[in-house]
């Protein structure tokens, strides 16, 4: 087998989802999609394709060498975990920050991209709601989040407040879609998906998994 036999065997063969099934527990990575998203995330019913898989491996390779610089490994603890409870639920979300200051005043997303321009300005909204979920976990009043352009490693970095209005709302999401998840276990799994697409970008472009194409009844 050649050398890139090997590297497209060993790409097409991983699994980039979460294999916790914890019907209770959501990633924090996840906090930023609409319900619709976060329903299929819960039951691995998106197609990920070779250029979302390379899109991620590319952008842990960079995030592990940030991560490896001497002096953020001296400021900063790295891969930390993290849990938020959803108020009065046994609902919650758990992940791993990639980097949190060692004397707890700030946590930090980094998120590698192509056409940094977009987010020079103002963050990604999506990507505001996993830092203050972490922040709440955490007991941690400031983020930040470092965006690194993949073509010139150019960096750009904005700060993320408190927001209970976000926070909340990441709450509300994750409750919703819990329900969703109970009542879908108690349903044949063939049926629609119970939760119509958004406008957002991830529900444009969403791909549902053959497996599952093939038994609901909305894509037959």
């Amino acid at each position: 087998m050649q050398i890139k036999d090997i590297i497209l065997n060993e790409i097409k063969n991983t699994n980039y989802y979460d294999n916790d099934n914890t019907l209770e527990r959501f990633n924090t990575q996840d906090a930023g999609f609409c319900e619709r998203q976060m329903f299929l995330a819960k039951i691995k019913g998106k197609l990920l394709g070779l250029d979302v898989k390379g899109n991620i491996l590319s952008n842990d390779v960079i995030s592990h060498y940030i991560q490896s610089i001497p002096e953020v490994k001296d400021k900063y603890d790295i891969n930390v975990q993290v849990k938020t409870n959803v108020p009065n639920s046994n609902v919650y979300y758990s992940g791993f920050a990639p980097l949190v200051a060692k004397d707890k005043s700030e946590v930090i997303d980094i998120r590698p991209m192509y056409g940094i321009s977009r987010v020079k300005d103002f963050p990604n909204k999506e990507h505001i709601y996993q830092v203050v979920v972490w922040m709440n976990g955490l007991g941690i009043k400031k983020g930040r989040i470092v965006y690194v352009n993949k073509s010139d490693m150019e960096v750009v970095e904005h700060i993320v407040d408190e927001s209970p209005i976000r926070l909340q709302r990441a709450f509300d999401k994750a409750s919703l879609v819990y329900e969703k998840l109970k009542d879908w276990d108690n349903k044949p799994k063939w049926d629609k998906i119970p939760i119509p697409k958004d406008d957002c970008w991830f529900c444009k472009v969403e791909v549902i998994e053959p497996q599952l194409k093939l038994l609901l009844s909305e894509e037959k």
